[in-house]
Order: C-alpha cells, then structure tokens, then sequence
C-alpha cells in the first residue's frame, strides 16, 4: 500500500495540478466543439458545461457539439476531421485525443501538432486537455494493465509540453485526477480507463475552473440534462456521437456509400458480433448506427432545433416561479373558468356577465408589486379563455372587454405594470371558443346535449351534433383565431411566453389539425 501511494504521488508532483493559462468564458456566438476519443463521446462532461453555461450566461448563444471517437486517436481525427469537426464551423475546440495513442507514441508530438494545426486553420481557438491516467493501482474491476499509466503520463507531458512552446492554455486532466485518485475518489468506472459519471463532472469542473466559473454541486447526468431542459438537444448530440464511432469502429472507410457502410455494418453484426466474446458494448453501438446512420442529417437538424427551443426557454427553466393568472367573465360566478359548460350555462344567462363585467378594484399594479414581493420572475395572462371573452381592444370581435362596463384594456395594464417591475410577461390564448358562431360543437361544448357530452366516440354521429353546427366553419375560426393571434403578438411589445390551450383529439373533439397548430406555431415565432 506505501508503494501505490509514493507511485501516485510521484505522478502528481511531475505537474502542476492548475488547468494552465487563465482563459475567458466563451463569448456569445460561440461554437464549441469536444473533439476527442471515447472519453469525449460520453458527452458527460460537455453537458455538465453546456448547463452551466444556460445558467450562468442565458443571454448568451454558445453551442455546443460532441465530436466524440469511440476508440479514436489521431489517425481517426484526421480521417473525419472535415466532415465531423470542421462541417459544424467551430470557433472553439476542445482538443482531447491522446490515450488511443499511447501505445505507440513515436512522432505523436509532431501528428498532434498537425491537427492543431488544422484546427487553427479553421480560425477556431484551440483549448487542449492533458488525458487522464489510468487507473493501474486503483479500484477498477478489469485487470490492471501494468505499466499503461507511465504510458498515458509520457502523451501528457507531450502535450503539456506543446502547450507550454506554443502559449496554448492546456486543461491538466492527467495530474488532476491523478491527485483524486491518490484522495481515494471514485472517478474511473470499472475498466480503469473511462471517468465515471463522477469523473466526468470533474472533468468539466477543470474546463470551468480554468475559466473562472464555479460549477454546480455533482449531480448524476441523467439529472443534469432534464434540470437544465438540455435532454432532447443531449440525446440528438449522443446520436451523432454514436454515428461517428461506428464509423471508426465498424466501417472505417469514407470511399463507401451509406448502403455499402450500412451492409458492412449487418455484415459485422452476423459474425464478428455474434460471437460469444464479442463486446457487447460495440454490438450495441452497431445496432445504433443501423438505425441511426440513414437519419444522420435529420438528427442533426433535430439537435439544431432542440437547442434553439431549450435557448428560447432558458428563462423560463432558470426562473422557474412565476404567477399565472385566470381572469374573465367566469370571476363573476367565482366557480371555475369551465363554468358555462360544466353546469351548463346558457348563452343567455352567461351574457349577463358580460354587461356587469366590471371589476372595480382591479389593479395591475398591485398584482406586479405582490408578484415581485413574493419572488416571481413572471407572470402569463388569460388574454382569452374558453368562453371567447377578450382582455385586450381586439378589432376581430365585439365580445371583448372594451363593450363592458370596465371599458379598459386589460391586457395592457397587465403587460405595462408587469414590466415596470422588471418581470417577464406572458399570454395565454384559448383554442377552444364557446362563443364565436364558427366554432364547431364537439364532446366539451356547452350546446353539446348532455347525454352524449364528454363522451370520446361515436358522440359526432349523433344528428342533434349535426343540426348544431348547421352553418359553423372551422376554417373562418381559424382565421379569426391568427388575427387575434397577431394582435397579441403585435401591438404588446416583446411576449417572453405564448401558450395555446388545448387539444383533445378524436372525432369528437379536436386536434392539431383544426387548429392549423403548426400554422399558428409559426405565426407566433415570426412576429
């Protein structure tokens, strides 16, 4: 035990266990890219930046991409550099090869300085990482490999070397977790050669730290991505992560077209990986890639656009408390904004709501100084609930709030005190309308007769459904829907949030197409 302990401690003190040159954060536009072998593939350490990153700068655009080789080195780097790496125009790379290269480390300093080259070819800013050791005298479950870790220790100090003659800032990987392991810390996983979801923290913690940040307290990955809305934009990345190592491992060969790599691919599966030694892990990632492969560029895509949703929702998922008021005609009976089609309410009845509609100590700016006082970040409005009663002077429609005795626009006091507090603003919008003639009456509509209402099928047959939407056209509704939409969007400034109530699909309800939903999605980013 006095032996390990003096072999580790030796490791430590050949370096600094600093991350190198002080760096800056990552500028708004940038474009990073973890290009490396499997340890980069896991991606656990990139998230854990990419979440910080949403926290600490929500008003920055900085993206993120994993250019992870399972099983890579320098020769794979090379082979796909300009269809992996240099296809998502990076200006930042966080260079992280070397252990697949340890093995035979001859010339390694003059091919590593080759790709560096390359990379500042691309006018991108090269961050370098010093790999991680392995861990020969620790708690992995495989056999150690002796000697392996002076072989990892000798690529480190190539590289750190490097950095020094060149003045590039190097993040010391090797010597930082070499002192955890020599602190008894759980940071490999049981083949002494990969960082542990805890490892990969760590790892991220060294890029962090090198940049003056502090990172958030260990938490496993699967956490991290769903805390921070990044797991849809994380399991595309992974994907294209898991694509690019069934490339290197599986087909190796750029000469070939897609039917060609995926035949060789199923070729592989039938023989090499079914036989009873054969890595179970490269046997999953061969049944990925089949799948994965011809989808390449619409995962891609799909990454694109879940990063674009998780940055337009980033505030949201970091300010978390906010109010969401229910305001309109169904305050009068104080019941429930279902009330007209619960108990049921008849149109007439109902409308005496709308000529006393006249809420005296209404006050916006009561309601923001309580919201703020209480914590909130913000606060969504119902502009318009089911009942089809209008807050705001809509040019669409009578029934709105400015032919009531109140005669004020709602919408706008809301929008005005809000912001005066500094908080963020919001519109909810009802799909559905109970008031407007187009409307088409289906299981929920208060003229629906009783007997059939809230029933899921068979209800759109009934000749009563029929007779009551004599005349009723979803496609006038749909206009008038986007009209009021536009106003919304339009005449109030910047609306931080827009949510559209609901779908119930089925034939007696409705769904995304009687809304046009993917029209009025669209509309709404536009404006």
């Amino acid at each position: 035990m006095k032996q390990i302990l003096i072999a580790l401690c030796g490791l430590v003190s050949t370096a600094a266990i600093g991350s190198g040159a002080t760096q800056h954060p990552f500028p708004n536009g940038a474009r990073v890219a973890f290009f490396g072998d499997s340890i980069t593939r896991n991606g656990g350490a990139m998230l854990r930046v990419a979440a910080h990153y949403r926290t600490a700068f929500p008003d920055r655009d900085v993206r993120f991409y994993n250019v992870g080789i399972s099983g890579g080195g320098l020769e794979a780097a090379g082979l796909y550099f300009d269809k992996y790496l240099a296809a998502v125009k990076p200006t930042h790379v966080v260079l992280s090869f070397g252990v697949n290269d340890s093995g035979a480390p001859d010339g390694f300093r003059e091919r590593y300085a080759a790709l560096v080259g390359r990379i500042e070819a691309l006018g991108a800013s090269v961050v370098l990482r010093a790999i991680t050791p392995y861990d020969e005298f620790g708690k992995g479950t495989a056999a150690a490999q002796k000697g392996r870790n002076d072989a990892h220790r000798r690529i480190a100090d190539e590289i750190r070397a490097f950095a020094a003659e060149r003045g590039l800032p190097v993040l010391d990987d090797f010597s930082r977790m070499s002192k955890y392991l020599a602190d008894g810390e759980d940071v490999f996983s049981g083949d002494r050669l990969h960082p542990n979801d805890y490892g990969q923290w760590r790892m991220a913690e060294t890029l962090l730290a090198a940049q003056g940040q502090k990172i958030a307290a260990f938490r496993p990955q699967g956490e991290v991505a769903a805390a921070s809305g990044l797991a849809a934009w994380f399991a595309q990345s992974q994907k294209l992560a898991d694509i690019l190592s069934g490339e290197w491992l599986l087909v190796r060969d750029e000469t070939l077209g897609l039917d060609a790599k995926l035949a060789k691919v199923r070729t592989w599966l039938d023989t090499k990986g079914a036989e009873p030694n054969a890595n179970q892990w490269v046997v999953g990632l061969a049944r990925r890639y089949l799948d994965d492969k011809p989808h390449e560029d619409a995962i891609r895509a799909a990454m694109d656009a879940a990063w674009d949703n998780a940055r337009r929702t980033a505030w949201w998922t970091n300010d978390r408390f906010g109010m969401f008021i229910h305001f309109g005609l169904y305050a009068l009976p104080a019941r429930h904004e279902w009330v007209k089609t619960r108990e049921p309410v008849s149109e007439d009845r109902y409308e005496l709501y709308f000529k006393h509609f006249d809420p005296d100590k209404f006050d916006a700016r009561e309601w923001a100084r309580t919201a703020k006082a209480a914590g909130m970040k913000y606060a969504v409005l119902t502009t318009k609930h089911h009942e089809g009663f209008c807050l705001w002077d809509s040019k669409a429609t009578g029934y709105k709030v400015m032919n009531t005795p109140f005669g004020r626009d709602i919408v706008r006091e809301f929008v005005d005190a809000f912001r005066a507090e500094g908080l963020k603003v919001g519109f909810y919008y009802s799909l559905i309308d109970w008031h407007h003639p187009d409307f088409t009456v289906d299981k929920m509509h208060p003229l629906c007769p009783e007997d059939i209402k809230w029933k899921e099928n068979g209800g759109e047959k009934d000749p009563r459904i029929a007779k009551l939407n004599e005349g009723r056209d979803m496609a006038r509704y749909r206009d008038y829907m986007k009209r009021q939409i536009e106003e919304l969007l339009t005449n109030y400034g910047k609306i931080d949030i827009a949510w559209f109530d609901y779908s119930y699909p089925g034939a007696f309800g409705k769904g995304h197409e009687d809304w046009d939903s993917k029209g009025i999605v669209a509309l709404a980013r536009r404006l």
